[in-house]
Order: C-alpha cells, then structure tokens, then sequence
C-alpha cells in the first residue's frame, strides 16, 4: 500500500501515474494509454488508498499536477476534458513489462466476486445502481451486465501466474491447463495465487466500471488486514518449499548447501523427554 505525505519527489509523481497507467494496460482496455484527468484521479486515489492529494506534490489541481510531466505525456484538451496519453516510447516500455503492482490486500465484495466467476449457471449478473448490489434480474432496461470471464480468460490468469513462478511444477501447470481447482495446486502456491487472483479481478472491475462510466461503490473492495495466522501458514509454506527443492538437490548442489549453525544444534539435538 502506498501511503503519501507531504514533500515528494516530482519523479514519485510520475511513477504514480505511470502505475495508473499500468494498472488500466492489466484490465485489458483496448486504449489503455489514453485517460481522462477524472478516470486518472479515480486510479490515484483506488492505488493509494484515497490518500493522494494534488498539494503533497505543490500543485492546486490535477492537470497542473500532470502538466509536470509532459515529457512522457501529450494532452488535449477539449473544453473541460483533459485527456492524457502516453507517448509511444513510455507506451512501448510498458506494453513490454509483465507483472503490474497489487494495490495491497484486498477483498473483493461477495456479489461482485461470483458475478466474476459463475459461468456455470447460466446467469447474467446486473449491476442494480440504485439499490447498490448485483442481481441476476436486472430492474430496467439500463442495467448493465457484469463481465463474467469465460474458460479462456481464466486460463489466461492461470498461466500467467504459472510463468511467472521462479520455478514450475507440473501439478501447477497442469492446474491451470485443465482448470483444476484450488485444491489441486501445490500448497505452498495458493496463497499467491489467490492474491494474484484478487489483483485481476479488482482491475478487471474498475476497467468496467470506467467502460460503463460509472462510479464503483464504496465498499466493492475493502482492506485485509494483517493476522498472525496468515505469517505462520506462510512459514509451514515455506519449509514445505524448501523440503521439496532440498529433494530436487543433487550431490553437488547439497554439499554446497549453507545452514544455519544454531538450526543444526536445534535439530540435531535431542529433545528432553
């Protein structure tokens, strides 16, 4: 999560934006590199907790804020639209990075959860803007439809994540091939995926709801905290890790393997009955 305070650099502007711009290039929008001031100041404020405020970087308004950084940026303005768009080298340099940047730990309204992934029943899920939840009935002919990904999409995610592993077992790839459930991936993969996962699905959103021009509502994503459950089903992950890649090891590779002295005491003495 990134927090502002008062005295940043100009350059922590422009990464900023730029995360923006990454985060719209993720939800697959065909013209990614070009927003308007107001969608950009939506995207500020999603990446940063509604935190980022045009004063902590000296400027009075969001287009003077964006003015600073006309050397990756063109602008046109339109009576009181700005659009802002990238230029074909920053567009270039970003069209061939991978990965984006998880805008922290979130969790995705129940509604909107299923209405992402229930495309076995059938149904199609309406946003009912003014009673502020997804039905399955839509109340007037303006209700628009929620974007349910379909199997390819979802293989997509799957692989993507898969080929981003610094390693790659085959119950992995084999998982996101067949559209395996969760239960099928190694343990000690899960808890990223589903963070991952978390990722897609909030850009996949916010890109709607720009799409549709409409506000997403307060509460669509709220924040997970921190618990010390979660650091120690990390640690028991990240022995099993270390267990599997210790078996990978060849002689060679294990006789070059530094341990800690005070863990090898601990293991190698006896436990007081």
């Amino acid at each position: 999560m990134i927090i502002l305070i008062l005295g940043l650099t100009v350059n922590e502007g422009k990464q900023l934006i730029i995360q923006a711009f990454r985060q719209a290039r993720d939800s697959g929008k065909s013209d990614w590199y070009r927003m308007t001031t107001a969608v950009l100041k939506n995207r500020l404020l999603g990446i940063t907790d509604r935190k980022f405020t045009e004063a902590s970087y000296g400027a009075s308004s969001l287009t003077e804020f964006v003015s600073q950084f006309s050397d990756i940026f063109d602008f046109d303005s339109d009576q009181n639209l700005v659009v802002i768009e990238l230029r074909k080298e920053e567009r270039a340099t970003l069209e061939s990075a991978g990965g984006s940047v998880t805008p922290g730990r979130i969790r995705i309204r129940g509604d909107f959860w299923r209405a992402i992934f229930d495309r076995s029943s059938g149904n199609k899920y309406y946003w009912l803007a003014e009673i502020g939840v997804v039905g399955t009935s839509p109340t007037d002919g303006n209700c628009p439809t929620l974007p349910t990904i379909d199997a390819e999409k979802d293989r997509k995610w799957r692989q993507s994540f898969v080929e981003s592993l610094p390693y790659l077992p085959d119950e992995a790839t084999e998982w996101a091939m067949s559209l395996l459930p969760l239960s099928r991936l190694p343990s000690d993969l899960r808890h990223q995926w589903n963070q991952k996962l978390t990722e897609q699905v909030h850009q996949r959103l916010i890109g709607w709801f720009e799409d549709e021009g409409l506000k997403p509502p307060p509460d669509f994503v709220t924040e997970v905290e921190p618990r010390q459950e979660r650091r120690a089903t990390d640690l028991e992950e990240l022995r099993r890790l270390i267990q599997r890649v210790v078996q990978e090891m060849t002689e060679e590779e294990l006789s070059q393997l530094s341990l800690p002295p005070r863990a090898v005491l601990k293991a190698t003495t006896p436990r007081k009955p």
